[in-house]
């Protein structure tokens, strides 16, 4: 049996109550509104911007607040966490509002760069917004965490100062992967040192066990988006590691600016995404 609707007017058929023909009317209008939201969204390209800035914050509670208050208004999804060694966030959104959103960022921070990385999705990468006060934005080596000082004076090196190394098949020059072992398996750089860690507080030991004796190298360390590569240089660094450095941006930001060359397969990401390509 069919039910019809025509100028908001509900048909008449036979043989069902008011209420239940109601019902159904209600359910296919539902229906049909959910296969159009679901069209919608295979339509859409949504837009992601990662950025984090190393600064010591006070009031966190009041940062917390507005940040998301300001999220909530422009409509944004994703993850921002608030510490009092700085801020990291993982949004998405449409592209105006993500723009307005790293502009905002940017004055209430006074970073001089906040280095946003852009990517694209076909599906929503995050489900909800989250925006934690946490210890750290990202948690190292506790005891020895360089300083925010020692952060802001480590070198660095360009997506493109990168791609210059690593063309010159320099013997002295050792890349080395800072993130753990699961994301690790999904890509990484050619030629690229793995250690075998499970989080980010494992590295310290892991990499002096490996390369305890050989100080005189070049290192060049790199991670996802560059935030926990701008903990392990200056702390490197501390331990009598003098020729290190980082990827400026970590992966994202080298797939935005000179693409995938000298990297094999994808990037683990922490969103619905799970993998994402250079593309």
């Amino acid at each position: 049996m069919y039910l019809f609707a025509k100028k908001n007017r509900l048909l008449e058929v036979s043989g069902l109550g008011w209420e239940r023909q109601r019902g159904i009317w209600l359910l296919g209008v539902y229906m049909l509104r959910s296969r159009r939201q679901k069209e919608k969204e295979i339509l859409m390209t949504y837009s992601i911007v990662n950025f984090y800035c190393f600064k010591a914050l006070t009031q966190l509670e009041d940062i917390r607040r507005s940040w998301k208050e300001l999220a909530l208004k422009d409509g944004l999804l994703g993850t921002v966490l608030v510490a009092p060694e700085g801020i990291n966030c993982a949004l998405s959104g449409e592209k105006a509002a993500l723009e307005r959103f790293v502009r905002f960022a940017h004055e209430q921070l006074e970073c001089e760069d906040l280095c946003p990385k852009w990517s694209q999705a076909d599906q929503p990468p995050f489900k909800r917004l989250k925006v934690k006060i946490k210890r750290w934005i990202i948690r190292f080596a506790e005891d020895s965490d360089p300083s925010l000082e020692a952060i802001h004076e480590a070198p660095r090196w360009t997506p493109a100062e990168v791609l210059k190394a690593l063309e010159s098949g320099r013997d002295d020059l050792v890349v080395v992967d800072t993130r753990n072992g699961y994301e690790t398996e999904v890509g990484a750089f050619e030629g690229a040192v793995q250690l075998p860690i499970r989080t980010f507080t494992q590295f310290p030991d892991a990499f002096l066990d490996r390369f305890r004796d050989q100080k005189d190298k070049t290192f060049l360390f790199y991670c996802t988006g560059g935030v926990r590569c701008e903990k392990v240089v200056p702390w490197a660094m501390a331990q009598g590691f003098k020729h290190a450095t980082q990827l400026d941006g970590g992966i994202l930001k080298y797939f935005e600016e000179v693409g995938a060359k000298h990297y094999d397969k994808g990037c683990f990401v922490f969103d619905e995404r799970v993998l994402l390509g250079s593309e």
